[in-house]
């Protein structure tokens, strides 16, 4: 989940990673 949010937003993924 948070890997896939990551590829789509990027800053915010890794923000929520």
């Amino acid at each position: 989940m948070g890997m896939k949010k990551v590829v789509a937003s990027g800053k915010g993924g890794a923000n929520m990673n």
